[in-house]
């Protein structure tokens, strides 16, 4: 599940660091932004937003994934990141306000992802093989990051600019119905 997860949960790197400024440059063809600068500048204030609002959920993200159990947590986490990915392909003014929410929101849910599946990663992981797991962790979490760059290059140039988004919303739900399948089956406690 971990290994799974993480691979998806890494999706979010090349999300923001290649896919977020593409679609906000593609505000640039539509005549809403001026400049790709103007984008340029509306990322980086998004990313210390985001950033600083990580300071203050941190703790409360922590918090969850510690008193939930992570047959709740896990799923709740990237079905949240899908919704804020479903709206933030809706945005059609990216110096709005509402905006910025979104984004804030989506960057916390990629954190909350990440926090309940490390958390259940570093929960079982046997102390005499700790190094090796957390390398094969890194490992998949690297297959993620080659596997949506390609992906997320084919369907931006191919199909448009919320499509990688859109990938990255079909494998957050994916992972969050399969993992409440595998509760079903009480194949996940």
């Amino acid at each position: 599940i971990c290994f799974i997860g993480v691979m998806i949960i890494r999706l979010v790197f090349i999300l923001f660091n290649t896919f977020v400024l593409l679609r906000l440059t593609s505000f640039v063809d539509s005549g809403i932004l001026k400049t790709d600068d103007d984008a340029k500048v509306i990322i980086r204030n998004m990313n210390l937003i985001a950033v600083c609002s990580q300071v203050f959920f941190f703790k409360i993200s922590g918090t969850i994934a510690d008193k939930y159990p992570a047959y709740i947590t896990i799923p709740c986490s990237f079905v949240l990141r899908a919704i804020s990915i479903a709206f933030f392909i809706q945005i059609e003014d990216p110096r709005s306000i509402l905006s910025y929410l979104i984004t804030v929101i989506l960057v916390l849910a990629s954190f909350s992802e990440n926090t309940t599946v490390d958390g259940l990663f570093t929960k079982n992981l046997p102390k005499d093989i700790r190094g090796t797991l957390n390398g094969v962790y890194a490992f998949f979490g690297n297959i993620g990051l080659l596997v949506f760059s390609k992906v997320g290059g084919y369907l931006y140039d191919g199909y448009g600019p919320t499509y990688p988004f859109i990938f990255v919303a079909c494998c957050d739900i994916a992972f969050a119905l399969f993992l409440v399948i595998l509760r079903m089956l009480k194949l996940f406690n």
